[in-house]
C-alpha cells in the first residue's frame, strides 16, 4: 500500500516539473516576439508597394510640372504688367517725341517749275521728296515731302515763297507716352515669349506643344505690330511731314494762252489742211524741192486740198509740207520767227533746237519743238519781200525724226524759191 502512494506521488511530481517548464518555455518566446516565417515577406511587399506608389506619384507630379504651360499663370502676369501705373506718374520724359505735319495750297505761276524749286528747297534742308503727282499735264500737282524736324519751320517759310498761299494748316501730335507704353508691351511679351520657349524645351507631350506652339505664334506676332509701330513713330517723329497742293494761276494761264493774232501762224503745227487764201494766208506755188529718202510725194492731193501733207513716210508717222503766204504785215524774218516762238511758248512746246540754214540765197530760220503725245514738230521759214515760205515738219515720237533727220535736213537744204 505504501509502495503504491510513493508511486502515485513520484507521477504527481514530474508531471508537475513537466508543466512548469513547458509554461518557461511559452513566456520566453513571447519575451523575444515570436519570429513568423511569413511574416518578414509580407512587410517586404508592403514597403516595395510603397516605394512603387511613391514612384508613381513623384512621376506624375513630375510630368505635370514639365507638361503643364500653365498659359493662364503667365496671361495673368502679362495682364499684371499691363496693369502697371502710366508713365505720367512712373516715366520721366527725358525727350518728347511730337510728330508734325503742314497742309499747304499754293497758287502758283506754273506747276513744274514750282515742284523743281520745292525739291531744292528740300534738298537744301537734306530731306526728301516722298510722292508727286500731277494732273492735267500739271495744271495742278500734289507733292509729299518729309523734312528732318528741326527743319520744319525754315522749310515751310521757304516755300511759302513760292506763290499765294490760299490754304495752310499745321498740327503737332506728342506721342511720347505711346511710345513708351508700347515699350513696356514690348517688353513684357518679349520676356512672355521666351518662358515659352523655355517650357516649350522641357515639354513632351504633343497635345501641350501644340497649345505652347500657338501661344509662341500669337505673342511673336504681337511682338512685330508693336516693333512696327514703335519703327512708324520713329520715322513720323524724326521727319515732318509737308504736303503740298499746287495750283496754276487761272489769270496768269488766260493771258499765256492767247492766240496769235496771225491766222496763218494759228496753223501752223496741226493736222489740218492750210485753208487761207493768198492775202490771208498759205497757199501752193512758186516753190521746188527734192524728195526725201524714205518718203512719198503728195503733192498733187495736196495742193489740191485733198491731203494734210506734201511728203510722208510709208507708215504715215513722219510728215512734211511746204507753203507761201503774205508778208504782212511787211517785216523781217526775226519778227516772224519772234512771233511763231511765242505763240510756240503758249502752247507750252518744249523747244529741243534751232534751225539756221542758208542755202543759195536762201535763209531759212525756225526751231524744232517736242509737243504734245510726245510728238516731235518743226517749223522753217524765210522772208523775201512780200512773201513768206513756210516749211514744217510732224513725226510721231523722237525715235521717228532721228530716224529720218538726215533726209529732213536735205529736204530743207533742197528748197528753191
Amino acid at each position: 500500500m505504501k509502495i503504491r502512494l510513493l508511486f502515485i506521488l513520484l507521477i504527481l511530481l514530474m508531471t508537475n516539473i513537466f508543466l512548469s517548464d513547458c509554461s518557461d518555455k511559452r513566456e520566453s518566446a513571447g519575451s523575444q516576439s515570436s519570429y513568423d516565417p511569413h511574416k518578414g515577406q509580407e512587410d517586404n511587399f508592403k514597403q516595395d508597394g510603397l516605394r512603387a506608389k511613391s514612384k508613381g506619384l513623384f512621376k506624375k507630379k513630375t510630368e505635370k510640372a514639365y507638361s503643364d504651360p500653365n498659359l493662364d499663370e503667365l496671361q495673368e502676369e502679362k495682364e499684371k504688367d499691363e496693369r502697371k501705373p502710366s508713365p505720367k506718374n512712373t516715366y520721366k520724359k527725358t525727350q518728347r517725341m511730337v510728330i508734325y505735319k503742314a497742309d499747304y495750297s499754293l497758287a502758283v505761276d506754273r506747276v513744274k517749275d514750282t515742284v523743281k524749286a520745292l525739291e531744292l528747297i528740300i534738298k537744301k534742308y537734306k530731306g526728301y521728296v516722298d510722292s508727286v503727282k500731277s494732273y492735267e499735264s500739271y495744271k495742278r500737282a500734289v507733292i509729299t515731302l518729309r523734312v528732318p524736324v528741326k527743319s520744319f519751320d525754315s522749310s515751310l517759310k521757304e516755300l511759302s515763297k513760292l506763290g499765294v498761299i490760299e490754304k495752310k494748316s499745321i498740327s503737332a501730335r506728342d506721342v511720347t507716352e505711346e511710345f513708351h507704353d508700347n515699350s513696356l508691351r514690348l517688353d513684357t511679351h518679349k520676356k512672355i515669349l521666351l518662358r515659352l520657349q523655355t517650357l516649350l524645351r522641357q515639354t513632351y507631350k504633343a497635345k501641350e506643344r501644340i497649345k505652347i506652339l500657338k501661344e509662341i505664334q500669337r505673342i511673336s506676332a504681337e511682338i512685330e505690330s508693336i516693333e512696327s509701330r514703335q519703327k512708324f513713330l520713329q520715322n513720323q517723329a524724326s521727319f515732318s511731314t509737308i504736303i503740298v497742293r499746287l495750283r496754276s494761276n487761272l489769270r496768269h494761264n488766260i493771258r499765256r494762252y492767247l492766240s496769235s493774232p496771225f491766222p496763218w501762224i494759228r496753223e501752223l503745227a496741226s493736222d489740218k489742211i492750210w485753208s487761207f487764201e493768198r492775202d490771208q494766208g498759205l497757199f501752193f506755188k512758186n516753190y521746188d524741192y527734192s524728195k526725201p529718202k524714205g518718203f512719198f510725194s503728195q503733192k498733187e492731193n495736196y495742193e489740191g486740198g485733198y491731203s494734210n501733207y506734201l511728203l510722208t513716210n510709208p507708215g504715215n508717222s513722219a510728215k512734211l509740207r511746204l507753203g507761201i503766204t503774205t508778208n504782212y504785215p511787211k517785216t523781217t524774218i526775226d519778227f516772224w520767227d519772234a512771233a511763231i516762238e511765242k505763240d510756240s511758248n503758249n502752247r507750252k512746246y518744249k523747244k529741243l533746237n534751232q534751225i539756221d540754214i542758208q542755202s543759195d540765197g536762201i535763209k531759212l530760220k525756225g526751231n524744232i519743238y517736242h509737243i504734245s503725245m510726245k510728238r516731235i514738230y518743226f517749223y522753217a521759214i524765210a522772208v523775201r519781200d512780200d512773201e513768206i515760205l513756210v516749211a514744217e515738219g510732224l513725226f510721231d515720237g523722237e525715235a521717228i525724226y532721228q530716224e529720218h533727220k538726215d533726209s529732213v535736213d536735205n529736204f530743207l537744204k533742197s528748197i528753191r524759191w
